[in-house]
């Protein structure tokens, strides 16, 4: 059901859609993406990246979390934080 999503969004193979490993080597947000896996069940972000920087992983700008719930109850605690908008696919 995830991998629709993501295949929807045609996210799947986009050098933006950060997943998996490359989580943890986001610079600067690498403990937040951790701590939205723990809380969120994160699986991936869709980012913006900065043109001409010389540091590519510091000029992300995430725009998108892709996060799982195991049902409804932890999918509206995880929609409590701030800025974060939880959408149901189906």
């Amino acid at each position: 059901m995830l991998a629709e999503l993501i295949d929807k969004l045609d996210y799947d193979g986009s050098p933006n859609f950060l997943h998996g490993e490359e989580l943890e080597r986001a610079g600067d947000y690498s403990h937040i993406f951790r701590r939205a896996r723990q809380r969120m069940g994160l699986h991936g972000v869709y980012v913006l990246r900065q043109p001409a920087a010389k540091d590519e992983l510091k000029s992300l700008v995430p725009v998108v979390y892709i996060c799982q719930a195991s049902d409804d109850d932890q999918a509206r605690k995880s929609g409590d934080w701030p800025g974060i908008r939880m959408l149901r696919h189906s």
